[in-house]
């Protein structure tokens, strides 16, 4: 949650609440929480959203997720790939759940249209093929269609009010969404940006307030000691920036942690 924090800008506490919302989303795939961060740094990266938009861009994918099992990765590609279309983080999450609605519990015209082009988004055990592989389907599938012809049946499978993202599926095919995937998948790259981002004073100061802030949320176990300790730093910096001069100053100190405090 730090990391993520650090490497995004966002506070800690939306660090966390976000953090913790898509665990919960993703809890049965096995992802690690430095998997998790990594996605997370690298799907906000790469699709210019805020965590909050990030987070309710994936949200909002939730039936889509509960219905397929897609991925973390699946899902933050897809909320980058079409971010880079012009769709925002939560136009994507709602526009993708009724375009899979329509593919997973599809009407007789929808299943029929399926079968005849050779489109499932399912194999033969019943698990769900991946969004880049069913991105691959629609491209070679439809391909040999007129664009009348191809609007025509992607809204017959989706829906109308899903062609868009439909359209923008078919038109980058298997190699967009591995492109994209690749891209949020890549690992060690939360920790890399937060060292990059906070290699300064500013950084030091804020990791000091994210420590103070993890601890307070243990309760009142460490206040003694902390604001013992806050009172030292006070006497500290007071006494340098005084007229006596470091040594003194230095001198000052030791006398004062000395005391009981």
């Amino acid at each position: 949650v730090v990391q993520v924090s650090e490497a995004t800008g966002e506070s800690l506490q939306q660090s966390a609440d976000s953090f913790g919302a898509l665990n919960n989303l993703f809890a049965d795939t096995g992802i690690s929480a430095d998997q998790m961060a990594d996605v997370i740094v690298n799907g906000m990266n790469n699709s210019n959203a805020s965590l909050s938009e990030f987070q309710t861009g994936i949200s909002r994918l939730g039936p889509v997720i509960a219905a397929t099992g897609m991925s973390f990765e699946d899902s933050a590609a897809a909320i980058a790939y079409f971010n880079s279309k012009g769709f925002s983080a939560a136009e994507v999450g709602t526009s993708l759940t009724a375009a899979f609605n329509n593919l997973v519990n599809p009407t007789k015209e929808q299943a029929a249209a399926q079968k005849e082009l050779g489109i499932t988004a399912f194999d033969a055990q019943g698990q769900f093929i991946g969004i880049e592989k069913l991105a691959g389907q629609l491209q070679t599938q439809l391909k040999g269609l007129t664009e009348e012809q191809r609007n025509n049946t992607l809204a017959t499978i989706f829906g109308t009010d899903a062609i868009r993202s439909a359209s923008i599926l078919y038109e980058g095919g298997a190699e967009a969404i591995a492109k994209w995937t690749t891209e949020v998948s890549e690992s060690g790259e939360a920790a890399r940006i937060a060292a990059e981002k906070t290699d300064n004073l500013q950084g030091d100061l804020n990791r000091l307030d994210n420590a103070y802030k993890a601890v307070i949320l243990e309760g009142d176990v460490f206040t003694d000691m902390l604001r013992g300790l806050t009172k030292a730093s006070q006497v500290w910096l007071q006494v340098l920036s005084g007229p006596k001069g470091v040594r003194a100053a230095l001198e000052d100190i030791v006398t004062y942690l000395n005391r009981d405090i």
